[in-house]
């Protein structure tokens, strides 16, 4: 049995584009893997704390603090680092992800814990993992032009490959607001894309 981890940003929920890709691949996923344990994160319903001088003296282990926010954000991490394979499903806000996804990543891909340091530079901790992106963006995102380009997808295959996580695989559904007449077909060409990926996973 795998674990598989969903985790969602949009605070529109099941109206945004993201979580319905996100529900897509829960239901074709587990279609074909019943016997995989698949676990929803949204993110846009958790209070996660700020990153402050108390939470990065606890994450160096210079405090015993014992807030319940600390425990939510280590059950985040070892959640994260437990799950065979994650899928981020998210909404390209302003050339970037949602600011909680930042501060997920923060709280759950940790020095000491998803990675750490060594002479020769930092080394991943997490192998043998696999990530799936489902992007969805009003414009075109997937260009190199950088007024548009989804750099948040850029910083997440960094900060996962920092933890060891070099298999990443991204869908996008992009263009919608470019193209109001062909939303309809840019979200069933999407869809149909993460049904089969989730399928062969």
């Amino acid at each position: 049995m795998k674990k598989i981890l969903v985790v969602t940003a949009s605070p529109l929920a099941e109206n945004s584009v993201s979580c319905q890709l996100a529900g897509v691949f829960m239901k074709n996923y587990q279609e074909v893997h019943p016997e995989d344990q698949l676990k929803c994160i949204d993110l846009s319903r958790l209070e996660l704390p700020e990153i402050d001088e108390e939470l990065i003296a606890y994450f160096n282990g210079q405090s015993d603090s014992d807030n319940g926010a600390y425990t939510e954000i280590d059950t985040l991490c070892e959640e994260f680092m437990a799950a065979d394979k994650t899928v981020f499903a998210l909404p390209h806000w302003n050339l970037i992800v949602p600011p909680k996804m930042i501060s997920y990543s923060l709280a759950v891909m940790r020095a000491g814990r998803s990675f750490r340091y060594t002479e020769k530079g930092p080394v991943g901790l997490l192998k043998n993992k696999k990530t799936l992106i489902l992007m969805a963006s009003g414009g075109t995102c997937n260009t190199d032009n950088p007024v548009m380009h989804c750099y948040g997808v850029d910083w997440l295959k960094g900060i996962l490959g920092l933890c060891g996580i070099k298999d990443v695989s991204v869908i996008y559904a992009q263009g919608m607001e470019e193209q109001p007449d062909k939303t309809q077909e840019i979200m069933n060409n999407a869809c149909l894309e993460v049904e089969a990926f989730s399928k062969e996973w």
